[in-house]
């Protein structure tokens, strides 16, 4: 057996042990569906945030955000009672265990800014952005590498929604909502086409 050979049969066997590792409780159809509660949720913002009251627009967003985790968690919860084998529950608790730190420190984040002063509200959907970037880059390990461009999309989102700040722009619907709504929908697209139409 040549050197070549050998090197290709280990790629081999490191490609297929990486697709045994990976995290398959994350569904498209979930992905895409949250992406567009967030669009609908753009499009309803006006009539429930008053541009005058900004803690209205963090009650609406967190009510948002609240029904878009309870998408994905509830299948999650019901495939980990009722199918996974103790192998599989140890990887969804691993998979979850790297997202949830940035839900709780934007949770944290979100009451010191509420408590400390309205008019740094505006900053809240550039940094709720970056911070889900972050939850989904630390993800990573347990996801296809292309995830990556996920969390890259949530970090411009972000970027661009912190440099609309001084504009007064950063509370506007379809700030928040074509942010999360375009990086859901890319987050669906990166799982279908890595995960699910795919062969493991």
């Amino acid at each position: 057996m040549g050197i070549n050979e050998a090197l290709e049969q280990l790629e081999e066997i490191h490609n297929h042990v990486q697709r045994s590792e990976l995290y398959r409780g994350y569904r498209s159809v979930l992905t895409a569906a949250m992406g567009l509660v967030a669009l609908g949720a753009a499009f309803f913002q006006p009539r429930f945030v008053a541009a005058e009251h900004p803690l209205s627009f963090v009650y609406f967003w967190v009510a948002v955000g609240v029904i878009n985790l309870l998408l994905p968690l509830s299948q999650i919860f019901f495939h980990y009672v009722a199918y996974e084998t103790p192998l599989e529950r140890k990887k969804t608790r691993l998979a979850l265990g790297q997202f949830l730190p940035c839900l709780f420190a934007g949770a944290f984040l979100t009451f010191a800014v509420c408590k400390t002063s309205e008019s740094f509200i505006v900053l809240l959907p550039g940094l709720w952005s970056i911070l889900f970037g972050m939850g989904v880059y630390a993800s990573k390990p347990y996801l296809p590498g292309s995830i990556h461009w996920m969390a890259a999309s949530f970090f411009l989102g972000g970027v661009v929604l912190l440099a609309l700040v001084p504009s007064g722009q950063s509370l506007s619907p379809w700030g928040m909502g074509l942010d999360f709504s375009l990086g859901l929908l890319a987050g669906a697209s990166i799982l279908y086409f890595n995960l699910e139409r795919k062969k493991p």
